[in-house]
């Protein structure tokens, strides 16, 4: 009688969806630090909003990390990530001049306006020239936030400013987000064929 055998799958997950993963895990993150669920004794209509908000952002992300059954893998971490860039991923750009500004924050505008886009259609459609429009697009997009941030930082420092934690620390996480994306569609897009 032969013995039967037993064999166990594991699913793996990629580098470019684990990127993703953590990518959507920062924004969730940043979402809290920027008072995401304000406190309870300030006002209570704004707290429940709050913690209705955060109980509708960590489901729909745990709901696409550990099932989401019928959905492809690459779905299953970019889609609570696209979602999480639409809604907390903006960066209100500031180059230290009004016209500058101006001028720059349309390119920046360009550039969100590809990310969601290309995001989106990426979702559903795997080309590679969509996908690389897309790396392309977190990664300019992540240099202006840099850039903002660095200029009027400095603008800060020098008018008797003060050092913001908080402030660095939200732009870190979505500068790292954005980068995280823009590793993961990259790796994506570069297995793809033309």
């Amino acid at each position: 009688m032969a013995k039967k055998q037993t064999t166990t799958t594991t699913r793996k997950i990629g580098l470019s969806h684990l990127f993703f993963y953590i990518a959507g895990l920062l924004l969730v993150i940043k979402f809290l630090m920027e008072g995401g669920v304000p406190s309870p004794s300030a006002n209570i209509p704004q707290f429940l909003v709050g913690i209705f908000t955060l109980i509708v952002i960590v489901g729909f992300y745990c709901f696409f990390v550990f099932g989401a059954p019928g959905c492809t893998s690459t779905i299953k971490a970019l889609a609570p990530c696209m979602l999480l860039i639409i809604l907390y991923g903006k960066y209100s750009m500031n180059f230290g001049n009004k016209d500058v500004t101006s001028w720059i924050s349309l390119f920046a505008s360009m550039a969100w306006t590809l990310i969601i886009v290309c995001g989106f259609v990426y979702l559903f459609v795997h080309n590679k020239v969509i996908g690389l429009t897309f790396t392309v697009s977190t990664m300019v997009y992540a240099a202006f936030i840099v850039i903002s941030y660095l200029i009027m930082m400095i603008i800060d420092l020098t008018n008797g400013g003060t050092f913001n934690v908080s402030s660095f620390v939200s732009a870190l996480l979505l500068v790292a987000s954005f980068a995280l994306i823009s590793a993961g569609s990259y790796r994506i897009s570069k297995a793809q064929s033309w």
